[in-house]
């Protein structure tokens, strides 16, 4: 296996009902963006490799890859304890090594997990993007003067004081153009991992909701608390194209969206379908 710089983490939360298998939908072109960047990154998803090897230990796995840096993808709320676990044990395994989390989750709760898990050092709120990259690039700076003040949707710790920088970087259409959202075998094991999810990819095309759903963290008053989205964004059609392309030569041709923004109107899913029958 390559040197991996940046390990991004699934944690499935499995027992009693609680199942949270399927992994957020934005780990993925993140993964691929700080490829982009030159910042090797790769991602686990734990109960896969728990199914594919009993014995697999994610503190031993990051142990022994020397892998300084790892991001927790806390995105549901039923993952919030196995997830701290799992911090728990790869920070009793390797001390030095650094743990960001995010996810809508995380960032809803980042202070009050700042302030009660002390194994975690950053927590991202909001969009990821532009922070993740800003940060990741900022701790693998060879010096020792790491400025995390200007980084947006931060939330860190100075000695015993914890700082929350402003929820400023929301991403535009533009920033999900440019994403790679296909590029697969950024997933250890993937053909697994979509095996397991019963042959489906789940893939999003868009952010935000116009509407309010009691039961949905991700409707439109959430997205305003959570991410400061006070409207709708979509990839443009060549783009999603591309990325279905990209599955394809994959192997994975049966995806799955649950993004349908546009009550009544269904003009953008018409020009896609057709160009996905051309």
């Amino acid at each position: 296996m390559a040197a991996i710089d940046f390990l991004l983490v699934h944690v499935s939360a499995e027992q009693q009902n609680n199942r949270v298998f399927t992994m957020a939908m934005g780990l993925l072109p993140l993964a691929n963006m700080l490829n982009q960047t030159g910042i090797q990154c790769q991602i686990i998803h734990t109960e896969v490799e728990k199914r594919l090897d009993p014995n697999f230990d994610l503190s031993v796995f990051v142990k022994k890859h020397n892998i300084r840096y790892v991001g927790f993808s806390l995105h549901w709320h039923f993952q919030l304890f196995y997830t701290l676990e799992e911090i728990k044990k790869v920070k009793e395994s390797s001390p030095d090594t650094i743990v960001i989390l995010g996810g809508l989750t995380a960032g809803y709760f980042s202070r009050d997990i700042l302030e009660n898990f002390t194994d975690v050092d950053f927590v991202i709120r909001g969009d990821a993007e532009t922070p993740l990259a800003q940060l990741v690039g900022e701790l693998l700076a060879d010096n020792n003067q790491h400025r995390l003040d200007h980084i947006a949707n931060l939330s860190w710790k100075d000695a015993e004081k914890i700082i929350e920088n402003e929820l400023s970087y929301v991403a535009t259409s533009d920033d999900l153009n440019r994403q790679n959202s296909g590029n697969a075998p950024l997933v250890a094991h993937y053909k697994k991992y979509y095996l397991y999810c019963g042959g489906t990819f789940y893939y999003n095309i868009g952010r935000g909701c116009p509407v309010n759903c009691s039961f949905c963290g991700g409707s439109r008053l959430s997205q305003v608390i959570l991410n400061q989205r006070k409207g709708v964004i979509c990839k443009n059609v060549g783009t999603v194209i591309e990325d279905l392309k990209r599955f394809r030569e994959h192997g994975l041709d049966h995806w799955y969206t649950c993004f349908h923004p546009f009550p009544g109107k269904d003009s953008f899913y018409v020009e896609l379908f057709e160009e996905i029958s051309n």
